[in-house]
């Protein structure tokens, strides 16, 4: 699952041309860095990663479709 959420991070990062400048995946959570240009709205990056990456993660993964929340509002 880290690989496939890994690459699923990499291509959105590329398609916005932003750069994923750092990353660290525990057991329970992710924190990641992220270079995006001035222009990029905080909440706009925050939904372009959360939103894809959990619909596919859902879909690939179905053990993860039964959790309410896949991706906490912190």
């Amino acid at each position: 699952m880290v690989q496939r959420l890994d690459k699923m991070l990499n291509e959105i990062a590329a398609e916005n041309d932003w750069q994923i400048v750092a990353r660290e995946v525990m057991s329970d959570h992710l924190h990641i860095n992220v270079w995006v240009w001035a222009t990029d709205r905080d909440a706009e990056v925050e939904r372009k990663l959360r939103g894809p990456t959990s619909r596919l993660l859902r879909a690939e993964l179905p053990w993860l479709a039964r959790r309410k929340v896949l991706w906490s509002k912190s």
